[in-house]
């Protein structure tokens, strides 16, 4: 899988590569992407279930609350168990590029995974403003943290 990328960059040290060369250096960095995304949904697959389209709760619940936001949904998981191993009544809300989350059986079946709170990574000052609990972040989509939120924001 990373051959390709490795032979790209070897590529890319010619500084007298052509367009044709060149165009063919993006295909073979796009096979290489492909490859590592079917890698990765392989991956949840086995470990989460196969995915399913689902419905998402938009609207708060009462109670405690955890904000999970960034891509690594293993994280979510291991947050997910240990909720429930301590038994203490916390709704987990998904932010962003973690809605996905709620196609995958095995995160579907934790009562805790409430919902989904804010929009897009780019607007996370304003959501993790607004947002009453702690915030997770596993990845690393974030923007400067903001005051109004910087002490409640765990990476």
């Amino acid at each position: 899988m990373f051959q390709g990328l490795f032979e790209v960059m070897a590529a890319l040290l010619n500084e007298e590569l052509g367009l044709e060369e060149l165009l063919g250096l993006c295909l073979k960095v796009g096979e290489v992407n492909v490859s590592v995304m079917a890698s990765l949904d392989s991956a949840h697959a086995t470990l989460l279930g196969t995915p399913e389209p689902s419905k998402v709760n938009r609207t708060p619940v009462e109670g405690k609350c955890i904000l999970i936001s960034g891509h690594d949904l293993c994280v979510l998981k291991q947050l997910l168990e240990y909720i429930d191993q301590v038994g203490e009544p916390i709704n987990v809300y998904t932010h962003c590029e973690m809605l996905p989350a709620f196609g995958y059986p095995e995160l579907k079946k934790h009562k805790n995974l409430v919902g989904n709170f804010g929009g897009a990574w780019y607007d996370q000052c304003k959501d993790f403003r607004d947002f009453p609990g702690p915030i997770l972040l596993t990845t690393n989509c974030l923007i400067q943290p903001q005051p109004s939120y910087k002490k409640r924001l765990f990476t």
